[in-house]
Order: C-alpha cells, then structure tokens, then sequence
C-alpha cells in the first residue's frame, strides 16, 4: 500500500518522463518535416565519398567541401562520420561509415563551420572548417 506522498512524486516523475519523449518526438517530427536529417545524412555520405576518393588520389591535394554545415558538428572518428546539430541534443544524429586506411585514423571534430577543407599532405589527411 503507497502513502499519498508516494504517489504525488510517481505522479510527477511520469509527467517529467512524458514531457521529455514528446520533446523528443516533436523535435524529431520538425527535423524530417523541413528534410534537415536527410540533408544531415546527405552531408555524412558526400564526406565519406570524398575522403576515400582523396586517399586514393595521388600526390597532395587540397579540397573545400562546397555545401553549407554551418550549425553542424561534424565528427569523424573510427572510420565513422556524424553529422549533427550544434545547439542542443540532436535526435536526428545522422552517421555514415568510410572505408579509410588503417594506416591513417582519423579523429577530427569541426564545430559550426561554413565549409570543410579536406588536405592529403604526404599520405596524410587534415579536415579543419572554414568560415565563410
């Protein structure tokens, strides 16, 4: 048998629990609504494309990645890219795998940047951002 003030917090803990997955839910429902995670998933495989494609071009080379990430991070660690957003918990986190070397792991984070500039200097790859 639960005392009246037992049932008060059980009360108000599921209210807090409830609150917290509809946040979640709407946030999630505005993201696909205006195709921001597709464009976030989007972003992931171009990057992952255009890193295999540099360690298998010769020689140095220098690219800027032309579309637009500002207000996403984007974190590239264990042959992983995530692409998600900077302000807040994102629950629309979108990742894609790269193949990579195993000679050379990456492990860059890039915080609201306008653009990415992927370098292969010597075998080696350096993505930093660039701002407008």
């Amino acid at each position: 048998m639960k005392k009246r003030g037992q049932i008060v917090y059980e009360a108000l803990v599921v209210i807090i629990a409830g609150v917290l997955i509809i946040t979640g839910f709407v946030q999630g429902g505005k993201s696909y609504g205006q195709q921001e995670a597709f464009y976030k998933l989007a972003v992931a495989k171009d990057i992952a494309v255009t890193i295999d494609l540099i360690y298998a071009l010769p020689g140095n080379i220098e690219y800027t990645y032309p579309n637009d990430v500002s207000g996403y991070d984007i974190e590239i660690k264990n042959n992983i890219i995530k692409v998600y957003k900077t302000s807040s918990t994102d629950s629309t986190l979108q990742y894609y795998n790269y193949v990579g070397t195993d000679k050379d792991q990456l492990n860059f984070l890039v915080k609201s940047q306008k653009f990415l500039k992927i370098e292969k200097i010597n075998g080696k790859i350096k993505i930093t951002g660039v701002s407008g």
